[in-house]
């Protein structure tokens, strides 16, 4: 009976209305851009959430959420959802301070994340190995006792450019939840590593509610692209402490906010051609040359940058339920993708388009269809049990993962194009 009841005042104390109208629009501003005034109001935002047990309330449901938020299309939704409570209490916290979350849209640091002004100590904290010393979550510790602790393990985090163009070929909502969850966002979790690269543990770090918010950007932005795109919704109409997932796509006009790079209304495309996301108007890259802008198009003699799979650490597999095994069955695709770009660079050959890229039954020129074809055959006789794979088939996560990685080889602009 305890147990009901607490979890009853959960409920209510998470409880967000949809609104009809809204009395007023928050605007969630880039991190970058804030005053030292909501920096500061920030720090005391989070500072008395923490104090109040009110984090470990959001670790407590993100937790609760685990196998209904993750590796499934309501991916999106339900941060959405619970990203807006957060900032409900967040913004309540700061005293008024600060006009919404902030994010940090870290595709626009992605060559130089451990260079960006975001990870170090007048802004989140840095991510150096070990307890977080310095920002919003220091001397932090968990409901255990132990420290709330980072650990940056680098990588190859995905740029905007990446993002924007495989989202330009994406068709439906799933699609682009599966692909931004198992690429900007999980690549930006298991960067900083620590906590953050633990799925249960995540939100004990403040740098889970910026990140998060980025994320819920990224899916505005692809929303902000075509009216197909703002309507897009082919997840389960789930109801969350009374929002439905449905009201949550037009987030402006049920949940109240809107974002600084995105104008007008979120069922509303305001910029960009067919299903491209716009680039918002930080694509600046970040102040004071702390950390290097990708956004801008590499000539074509660019090295080619092949990104190491086992990057994603053993935990961070393991607790976002990524199977490693899959990991380790795209080597060979990976591999032979990465080969062929290669060969064509040094041959001073044009490089496939993106739409040759994008094509999931990878047909491709021949040359990369025959060095492919022993990892594909690999893939399809480790899953004749799954019926999903017959007729030679890949597995449609491996898809998800293959797209993904093999967008992360190239990085010049003729992928782009």
């Amino acid at each position: 009976m305890n147990l009901l009841i607490a979890c009853l005042v959960l409920s209510a104390s998470l409880a967000v209305s949809v609104n009809a109208q809204c009395t007023t629009v928050r605007v969630r501003k880039n991190i970058k851009n804030l005053t030292p005034q909501e920096k500061t109001a920030m720090y005391t935002a989070f500072n008395t959430m923490y104090k109040s047990s009110t984090i470990q309330k959001y670790v407590s449901l993100h937790m609760s959420m685990n196998s209904i938020a993750h590796n499934v299309p309501e991916f999106l939704a339900r941060h959405r959802i619970m990203t807006k409570q957060f900032e409900d209490e967040f913004v309540a916290a700061s005293g008024g301070g600060i006009s919404g979350l902030p994010y940090w849209d870290s595709m626009k640091d992605a060559s130089n994340p451990r260079g960006s002004i975001v990870l170090t100590a007048d802004y989140m904290g840095t991510a150096d190995a070990g307890c977080i010393k310095n920002g919003p979550s220091s001397g932090w510790v968990d409901s255990s006792g132990n420290c709330v602790r980072r650990g940056f393990t680098g990588g190859n985090w995905a740029s905007d450019a990446v993002v924007s163009g495989i989202a330009s070929v994406v068709g439906s909502y799933s699609q682009f939840s599966s692909f931004i969850e198992t690429s900007s966002h999980a690549l930006t979790h298991n960067g900083i590593g620590g906590n953050m690269a633990d799925l249960v543990q995540s939100p004990w770090d403040s740098m889970f509610y910026i990140h998060h918010c980025a994320v819920d950007l990224w899916w505005a932005m692809w929303q902000s692209a075509s009216t197909a795109n703002a309507n897009s919704y082919d997840g389960k109409d789930f109801n969350m402490n009374g929002v439905r997932a449905r009201d949550s796509v037009d987030y402006k006009t049920n949940l109240c906010y809107q974002y600084d790079v995105i104008g007008g209304s979120s069922s509303t495309p305001s910029s960009g051609n067919g299903n491209t996301p716009p680039n918002g108007n930080n694509s600046t890259g970040t102040p004071n040359g702390s950390g290097a802008n990708n956004s801008t198009n590499t000539s074509g003699n660019s090295t080619i940058t092949v990104p190491d799979l086992n990057s994603f650490s053993d935990g961070f597999l393991k607790s976002f339920n990524v199977s490693s095994d899959k990991v380790a069955r795209m080597q060979p695709i990976f591999a032979g993708v990465a080969t062929f770009l290669k060969t064509q660079q040094m041959l001073g050959k044009t490089l496939p388009t993106l739409a040759d890229l994008k094509n999931l039954n990878f047909k491709m020129p021949q040359e990369l269809v025959d060095q492919i074809q022993a990892g594909v055959a690999n893939e399809s006789n480790q899953s004749t049990s799954n019926e999903n794979s017959a007729s030679g088939k890949i597995d449609a996560s491996i898809v998800t993962l293959a797209t993904v990685l093999i967008s992360l080889v190239a990085t010049t602009s003729t992928l782009f194009l």
